[in-house]
């Protein structure tokens, strides 16, 4: 019987505790990522990435205020590869900021304009990452 017992709390802290791991809070935040389509700067929905912990990286990564970025300058004359964006899971609007992402020589090159233009080079870790994330 007192097996039974602790059997029982033990599948209910389980149950709570998972629960507790997948919720989503009211600022939950996914990422949707655009995909050329062709060579004209024309995009389809590529996919969504609602893991946490991803979408945690990838928007430590493009902070402004994490590495170097380059301020006023001169887009790419050719369309970008890939285009992203963060969306909160609960359909709820916020300012939306484009990253437009080249990749080149495995370096991924990203531009954004938010007030001003900004780019910045990724590392090839980093670079890795996120194309991890974004394919």
């Amino acid at each position: 019987m007192r097996a039974v017992s602790i059997l029982i709390m033990f599948v209910i802290i389980t149950v709570l505790s998972a629960g507790c791991e997948n919720s989503e809070g009211p600022d939950a935040v996914k990422l949707i990522v655009l995909k050329r389509a062709g060579l004209e700067n024309k995009f389809e929905n590529y996919k969504e990435v609602t893991d946490p912990k991803t979408v945690s990286k990838v928007r430590s990564m493009v902070n402004v205020k994490n590495g170097e970025w380059k301020k006023d300058v001169k887009r790419k004359e050719a369309p970008p590869d890939y285009q992203f964006y963060f969306q909160r899971v609960d359909g709820k609007v916020i300012e939306t900021v484009y990253y437009e992402v080249w990749y080149t020589d495995s370096v991924a090159e990203i531009f954004f304009v938010w007030d001003n233009p900004f780019d910045k080079r990724f590392s090839k870790e980093d670079s890795v990452e996120l194309i991890e994330v974004i394919r």
